[in-house]
């Protein structure tokens, strides 16, 4: 399970490479843009991933998690906080975008002791429906154990 935080609006990828390999992060010798050269290889990567190596990123979904908890007009109109505010209404933070709540002691609840999760809500599956992750030995990018990629609404 991985926790992390990102902004809205944007395409994020999230790789495992073995130390000594860092050095394929900074792209091949002159590369004018090293980081889309490396978005170009994970993008690679899963697109030449076998099919049951993409299985995990349904059976296993990324969730919304919040710091502090919903509040109590926001949780019974079944919208979240950033959605309250009338962004809902004029689309630019969808009503539909989350599912049901997770608690803790749910498979999916992720916490940690000192990023602790008030809250987390499953996102609806037409948001995250281009999610991929895969985990597989390449022969093009043996350096590269896992590699996914994540839209994000």
């Amino acid at each position: 399970m991985l926790k992390w935080c990102s902004s809205h609006f944007y395409t994020y990828y999230v790789s495992v490479v073995p130390a000594v390999y860092q050095h394929v992060l900074y792209g091949t010798t002159n590369s004018p843009a090293p980081l889309a050269e490396y978005r170009d290889y994970l993008n690679e990567y899963l697109g030449d991933s076998p099919e049951d190596t993409l299985a995990a990123a349904s059976a296993n979904p990324r969730v919304h998690g919040l710091f502090k908890e919903p509040s109590p007009n926001a949780a019974a109109a079944g919208i979240l906080p950033q959605c309250s505010s009338g962004t809902a209404e004029d689309g630019t933070c969808p009503n539909d975008l989350y599912g049901d709540r997770l608690y803790a002691g749910d498979d999916l609840f992720a916490s940690h002791p000192k990023e602790k999760s008030a809250a987390l809500f499953r996102y609806n599956t037409s948001y995250i429906g281009n999610d991929k992750r895969a985990q597989y030995h390449s022969t093009k990018f043996p350096w590269l154990r896992m590699a996914a990629k994540f839209e994000q609404p």
